[in-house]
């Protein structure tokens, strides 16, 4: 199942010129004080728990942190 995370964005600003971004914003999906109950809700299968989501967000990592300069 594929899954519609393109309303899902966190900007950054650039000028502040933070190192080790990607790097960051994965340590920062692991993390998440993210819940089953949330994970089953979001990824709309029963059998699904945080880690899941988890994994889903470091996928589209890319996508969804973004550096703005």
């Amino acid at each position: 199942m594929k899954y519609n995370l393109s309303q899902l964005k966190w900007i950054f600003n650039g000028s502040k010129n933070p190192g080790n971004f990607r790097s960051n914003m994965l340590n920062a999906i692991d993390n998440l004080p993210l819940t089953d109950d949330l994970a089953k809700k979001f990824l709309k299968r029963s059998d699904a728990i945080a880690d899941d989501l988890k994994e889903l967000l470091e996928i589209n990592a890319d996508n969804i942190f973004q550096l703005i300069q």
